[in-house]
């Protein structure tokens, strides 16, 4: 039976230090001791000239929260001591028994707002009290009292009684809580979580030191986190999906207030973000996965706006978007909270951001005489553009060139290849979206014109010939014409006469390869050649 009562007794022992104990004491004062009242009410009735010395202290610690009262200086000091309002010290003189009280030499015992009693040694009895008021420039203890009428300024000393100058000086260390005194229960007011954890929240307390945060799991036993002294806290140690429940008590010395639980709360962790990339589609935010998540809230905000939510994500296997609202030349931020069920987790307030500019469109892509000329429309915001191309086969692309203007020439092409283009937009360092079907287009060498000269019958122009040709466009023009006319085709020379000319004209030709569908450029200055002028006067006849 013994051993079975002793091992109740230790386990008793050790639920007590886990779970924090209601305190039960009702008594309805709510105030600590405030030297701050009782000084003000001593400074304003120092030499009122009702009642006598321990009448006056009574009233000053009174006007300070303590309910003591002393008619005598014996009564009071009594009263103070077996009352529990404060501890009595014997003060240090500085001349033995006689003289002024030194606070350099009574660190501890006596403070501004104690009551200081003055007992005699030679008939045995307290027979004056005052109130101290701190200490002077001197060091030297300074009090208020009434007999004598000491004003706060004068400095604490000795006196003759009894025919001598014999002296024991008492201090009673007020206590900061007052008997009876029962601190009220902290309430939780704000239960949230955040990037680092769970935040909580509370109203202040009167008379509170510090507060104690405890926290518990459904079902388990409370756990003391730490001793705080602001009305907040945050628990950092809350694991993700976890459920807690939390209580605070206020605590002054060995006084505490009852507590109240909060309702089971969850944590959660925010998901990080991996990337906020602009693209063709509009911009694409990913994250990474919160297992314990029920789904994701996606919020955005524009050019450094407000947050508003733009999507409710459910599940917690999908981890990406595509904002497709956006417009080219703003600036996007994202910031991402995980929910399950009622619960929500913190949010990053800087998020993750990018600037947005639309897709170039390429408007055109044409062969030209240096290479493949590509152009396309302007783009609200960008900085720049990046040119792309693959060959035909290639499966990725290759970068060329980042140019500020809207065209580019791509002049490391090979007759008769094919290749693919696609422009991307720039803004600072951020590369935005692009056509990844690109534009495609084959590339046949501009032929180099070699001669054009007078024939028998006509004009004859001539070229160098073309690998991936098929045939050639030839065109012609008066000198001076703004328009090129096609005058022939052909399929198995690289020379053409054009007999539809006429003497005295000079005349200008340029050609075009061809290779199927696709076309060269062409020379836009041509070549020339002037047909001469027919002879006017008939050769003489011959005489007979």
């Amino acid at each position: 039976m013994t051993k079975r009562l002793l091992s109740l007794l230790l386990a008793l022992v050790v639920v007590i230090g886990v779970v924090p104990v209601l305190n039960v004491n009702s008594s309805a004062a709510k105030t600590c001791y405030s030297v701050d009242a009782a000084i003000s009410y001593a400074s304003k009735n120092w030499n009122n000239g009702r009642g006598l010395c321990a009448e006056f202290v009574s009233a000053c610690l009174n006007a300070g929260g303590a309910d003591a009262y002393g008619s005598t200086v014996s009564v009071l000091y009594n009263e103070l001591v077996n009352g529990g309002y404060g501890t009595a010290y014997k003060l240090k003189l500085t001349n033995g028994t006689r003289g002024s009280v030194r606070m350099a030499d009574n660190v501890g015992k006596v403070s501004k707002g104690d009551p200081v009693f003055y007992y005699c040694n030679v008939c045995g009895e307290f027979e004056h009290v005052v109130l101290c008021n701190g200490a002077n420039s001197n060091g030297y203890m300074q009090d208020y009292a009434h007999n004598s009428a000491h004003n706060g300024k004068k400095q604490t000393y000795t006196y003759t009684h009894c025919g001598t100058d014999n002296w024991t000086i008492y201090s009673v260390r007020m206590n900061s809580v007052l008997p009876g005194y029962r601190l009220e229960i902290p309430v939780i007011s704000s239960v949230s979580n955040t990037l680092t954890g769970v935040s909580l929240k509370w109203n202040a307390v009167d008379g509170a030191q510090c507060y104690r945060v405890y926290r518990r799991v459904p079902g388990g036993s409370w756990v003391a986190l730490k001793n705080v002294t602001a009305n907040s806290f945050v628990d950092t140690t809350a694991k993700n999906g976890n459920t807690y429940c939390y209580t605070v008590r206020a605590y002054n010395g060995d006084v505490r207030s009852e507590y109240k639980s909060t309702d089971a709360w969850k944590y959660l962790d925010t998901a990080a973000f991996v990337s906020a990339t602009p693209s063709s589609a509009g911009i694409t935010v990913k994250w990474n996965k919160n297992s314990c998540a029920n789904g994701y809230y996606l919020y955005r905000r524009v050019d450094g706006g407000k947050w508003s939510r733009i999507a409710v994500i459910k599940g917690n296997n999908k981890t990406s978007y595509v904002d497709k609202a956006v417009e080219s030349g703003s600036k996007y931020s994202y910031t991402l909270r995980t929910y399950s069920g009622k619960f929500y987790s913190g949010y990053d307030p800087a998020g993750i951001s990018t600037e947005y500019v639309g897709t170039p469109v390429v408007s055109s892509c044409a062969n030209s005489v240096k290479g493949i000329t590509l152009k396309w429309n302007s783009v609200e915001g960008a900085t720049g553009y990046r040119v792309y191309r693959k060959a035909d086969g290639a499966k990725s692309w290759t970068y060329l060139k980042t140019v500020t203007s809207n065209s580019y020439t791509d002049e490391s092409v090979a007759d008769g290849v094919t290749y693919t283009y696609t422009v991307r937009s720039v803004v600072g360092k951020v590369f935005c979206g692009y056509n990844a079907k690109g534009t495609t287009l084959k590339y046949v060498e501009t032929p180099d014109l070699t001669s054009a000269e007078v024939v028998e019958d006509g004009i004859e122009v001539q070229w160098e010939n073309i690998e991936s040709a098929t045939q050639y466009y030839v065109y012609s023009k008066v000198d001076g014409a703004k328009s090129w006319s096609r005058i022939a085709t052909v399929s198995d020379s690289e020379s053409f006469v054009d007999t539809e000319v006429l003497p005295g004209e000079t005349y200008c030709y340029t050609v075009r390869a061809c290779s199927k569908a696709a076309k060269s450029s062409y020379y836009s200055a041509g070549i020339s050649c002037t047909l001469g002028e027919i002879e006017t006067e008939l050769p003489a006849v011959p005489q007979e």
